[in-house]
């Protein structure tokens, strides 16, 4: 199992940035006031559920203990994020992962966070029946990138 001891400070950044990546693409790619304040909810909900369903993994539990959250501008939906610099953090995600994790451990973490922004996407529909019809084509395509950037 990788731990946060068996990183460097950029590295466990880099990790660490990781779930604020995903959560700023997707909140960014279709940034309606209503839908931004859920899915700031969301980042937490979102990073208690996987804690557990990812329990066995010492890294996702440790990432998510110490990830970054969204500061205030961002939470308003009132800072500017470059779409390439989000999708770099996930591919140095990927970079780092390749190298000190296990294969299976690596698909796990990159799972998690393909799982996390699915669910910051899918938060401002969760009232609605089939929440599939609420994730704009902008997040899908943002979610696609990212699963590029992870090499999945």
């Amino acid at each position: 199992m990788t731990s946060k001891q068996q990183l460097t400070a950029a590295q466990w950044d880099v990790l660490t940035h990781a779930p604020l990546a995903l959560w700023l693409g997707v909140s960014g790619a279709d940034p309606l006031v209503a839908s931004l304040e859920q899915e700031y909810l969301a980042f937490d909900k979102a990073s208690r559920d996987l804690q557990q369903r990812y329990a066995s993994n010492e890294l996702v539990r440790a990432v998510i203990a110490e990830a970054h959250r969204p500061n205030e501008p961002q939470r308003k939906g009132r800072s500017t994020v470059d779409v390439g610099d989000l999708l770099s953090t996930l591919e140095k995600t990927a970079r780092i992962l390749a190298t000190l994790a296990s294969p299976q451990e690596a698909l796990e973490f990159k799972e998690f966070l393909l799982r996390f922004g699915d669910r910051i996407a899918r938060a401002s529909s969760e009232s609605v029946v089939d929440s599939r019809l609420t994730i704009s084509q902008a997040e899908e395509e943002f979610l696609r990138k990212a699963r590029v950037a992870l090499g999945l």
